[in-house]
């Protein structure tokens, strides 16, 4: 599974998908609906956070993490 993350001032931003393609389209339909709710143009807020400031990560179920990092013994 994959997880992408986007944080801005205000908010945090997370999708979800079996792939790293999955999670981006994910992310970018959760800013998509972001942007309708608060009336401002998604092309704009999408500009401001281009697809460079998204982080992409495969996350592990049933794995804990610490710090977006697996904890091991």
């Amino acid at each position: 599974m994959f997880m992408a993350v986007l944080e801005t001032r205000n908010f945090t931003f997370e999708g979800f998908g079996k792939s790293e393609n999955d999670a981006v389209k994910a992310l970018s339909r959760a800013i998509d609906a972001h942007t309708a709710e608060y009336r401002i143009s998604s092309s704009e807020f999408k500009d401001a956070y281009p697809r460079n400031c998204w982080n992409v990560r495969e996350i592990k179920i049933g794995v804990g993490y610490r710090d977006r990092e697996k904890i091991t013994l």
